[in-house]
């Protein structure tokens, strides 16, 4: 399909006389196509993008033209500062920038009425080098973006919830065992970095970032994040429930509580993080903490692993399992019992027993 751009220009253009194509002004620019004799509106004065976006319709007829319709960029645009404005986690804004600028990448110039099935189908078939887990996650993000969308009608129906997700098989838990945890905390001691003269420094972030992953189940990422008020004179550290939005107080071992307070006091505000720079580099040097930890103790080391640890440890010796769901957060304690069940105290006792109740 042939597509033809030109300037309508405003009354009191200055170049008006050279003609509709002209394009050394800043006019609206549209687009004229011959075989429908229509004239439709770009949106745009910038040449270079009304240049792509008229190439994108070219390729795809059914996203042109739809006035009424945002752009996708524009949608794209308008969630990601929702986003913002929720002050979502860091490592949570990077997926959704990530996949959503992707998603814009792949239609360059398209209205979001002109996102449907076959386009987000066309979208995972792009990203066919990721793995299943990864292809997911993306497929998630997409999908509230899309009911982003059709809450501020943009779209009138969710494109997305027509597309299966692709079967992941269940990650299993790797917990530490009893003797991978003692190396991890003799290596401690063992710690050294670039600049001599902080290694106490070093070895005492180390000892905290440790105990604190194993006796509270956070994720590394909130850990990196931890706020001093957050912890209350008794020992208490304060959770937030995802499900409900209310709060409770877990009770952390003192060893890790003289760990924390005998970290050097480099914000008024934070354990970890300065509060100078960006949060993503004091996570990252956690990462690479937990990373030396593993190899001077001989360990393949994963931040998760002190999760995973925690929830088998609490599940072995008899905590019920929706109590373990409120502490590691999960919206569904059918995400716990995915990855958790078979920590549960007793249950080897009672398949066995069930086992040895059949008579044939």
């Amino acid at each position: 399909m042939d597509i033809n751009l030109y300037r309508r220009h405003s009354a009191d253009c200055k170049h008006k006389s050279k003609g509709s194509q002209y394009m050394g002004c800043q006019c609206k620019l549209w687009a004229y196509v011959p075989a429908t004799q229509k004239r439709i509106p770009t949106g745009l004065r910038d040449l270079a993008r009304a240049i792509k976006r008229v190439e994108a319709w070219e390729q795809n007829p059914a996203t042109m033209g739809n006035p009424e319709s945002p752009t996708l960029t524009y949608c794209i645009d308008q969630y990601l500062a929702e986003c913002r404005t929720r002050k979502l986690a860091v490592a949570s804004m990077k997926i959704y920038t990530r996949t959503l600028r992707t998603l814009n990448k792949l239609f360059p110039g398209s209205f979001i009425s002109g996102l449907g099935i076959a386009e987000l189908t066309k979208f995972r078939a792009s990203r066919s080098g990721l793995a299943p887990g990864s292809t997911n996650k993306e497929h998630a993000v997409i999908k509230i973006f899309c009911d982003f969308c059709v809450e501020r009608g943009f779209l009138p129906a969710n494109p997305a919830s027509k597309i299966s997700r692709v079967k992941c098989p269940d990650g299993e838990a790797e917990p530490y065992s009893s003797e991978e945890i003692s190396a991890m905390l003799a290596a401690v001691d063992t710690l050294g970095n670039h600049n001599g003269y902080d290694i106490v420094r070093t070895r005492l972030r180390a000892r905290a970032l440790l105990l604190t992953l194993l006796y509270s189940g956070m994720r590394i990422s909130d850990v990196a994040s931890l706020e001093r008020a957050r912890i209350d004179t008794s020992g208490h550290l304060s959770i937030r429930i995802i499900k409900t939005g209310k709060s409770f107080y877990l009770s952390l071992h003192p060893n890790c509580l003289a760990a924390l307070h005998a970290l050097p006091v480099e914000s008024q505000r934070y354990f970890f993080w300065s509060g100078n720079g960006q949060l993503g580099s004091a996570l990252n040097s956690l990462r690479c903490t937990v990373r030396a930890l593993g190899n001077a103790a001989g360990i393949a080391a994963h931040p998760h692993r002190f999760r995973d640890t925690f929830a088998c440890r609490l599940l072995e010796h008899g905590t019920d399992i929706r109590t373990v769901q409120i502490l590691l957060g999960h919206a569904s304690v059918t995400t716990t019992e995915r990855h958790y069940a078979t920590f549960r105290a007793g249950h080897q006792r009672l398949v066995d027993s069930a086992v040895n109740l059949l008579q044939f």
